[in-house]
């Protein structure tokens, strides 16, 4: 049963959990307690030290939390974590915390001007090619950044061997992504008569990077597309064309790409297959931004 609820989790979760339940672990050693299972006061002395001692938001405590319940549960213990004592305390952390600026939306329209901007500011020709395509095709096929840059612990990453470009169309097979079941998917992407087209921009890159093998989106040197890279050139962008930078990050693609397709009229169903959603989780990301460019 232990094996079978940990194949339940995909690999992106197995490793925080793992992750989580090693401090906890430390945590209850110091106590000189028992971790399995652990009493309510014990875990309320941990809620307590998290907030204080780690700086941690109320949902990054609750990430940890469930951590803690799925270890439990493995074991065959039922815990709680959602108790009275638990829940007062966490409502009271949260009322402490500041809220972060609202996340806008890369639209299709703040899209175009960024990768106008990138064309005219950013020399090398190699990196100008490889921003262009990345910002299009994380906005057109709604991508995290875990499926476009080289994030740690992770292997959701798009390789050259994903990708099958034609001149008239682009196809993108996903083997992983976060909180997939059914895999792989295949997005297709039609060429269309605009300059910040995915399919265009992917030949453009292809014709510098060249065939070899391994993760799609790396530099001239051989160094790998990361999210740093690609926060560092979207802040650059988004504050080149007149927006604030603190409203954006690297989530903004998705929402845009979801934004624009609900403003258009498209149906759940059309959403949720686009940003690959088995739930109405999509709706969050629905965030019309009144922006004059």
């Amino acid at each position: 049963m232990r094996l079978d609820l940990t194949n339940s989790l995909s690999k992106g979760t197995k490793l925080q959990y793992s992750r989580n339940w090693q401090q906890f672990y430390k945590f209850i050693n110091i106590l000189e307690a028992t971790p399995l299972p652990v009493t309510t006061d014990n875990l309320s002395l941990y809620v307590t030290h998290m907030h204080h001692e780690k700086s941690y938001k109320t949902a990054t405590i609750r990430t940890h939390l469930s951590a803690i319940a799925f270890v439990h549960k493995m074991y065959g213990y039922d815990i709680n974590v959602n108790s009275t004592v638990i829940n007062k305390l966490l409502h009271y952390y949260k009322k402490s915390e500041v809220n972060p600026p609202t996340r806008g939306p890369v639209t299709i329209d703040i899209l175009t001007h960024i990768v106008k901007h990138i064309q005219e500011q950013i020399s090398p020709s190699y990196h100008r090619r490889l921003f262009k395509s990345a910002f299009s095709l994380m906005y057109h096929a709604a991508l995290r950044i875990s499926e476009i840059a080289s994030v740690p612990n992770s292997d959701h990453s798009l390789s050259l061997s994903n990708i099958h470009l034609t001149s008239s169309q682009l196809k993108i097979t996903l083997h992983s992504f976060k909180h997939s079941k059914q895999v792989p998917v295949t997005i297709v992407i039609e060429k269309k008569d605009y300059d910040i087209c995915p399919v265009r921009l992917m030949s453009l890159y292809l014709q510098v990077r060249g065939s070899s093998p391994g993760l799609l989106y790396k530099f001239e040197n051989g160094d790998l597309l990361t999210r740093d890279h690609i926060m560092l050139q979207l802040k650059k962008s988004i504050y080149a064309i007149g927006l604030d930078p603190k409203h954006f990050n690297t989530h903004s693609f998705r929402i845009g790409k979801t934004t624009d397709m609900a403003t258009q009229g498209s149906t759940s169903e059309q959403i949720c297959i686009a940003g690959r959603w088995s739930s109405q989780a999509y709706k969050k990301y629905i965030k019309p931004f009144d922006v004059v460019l």
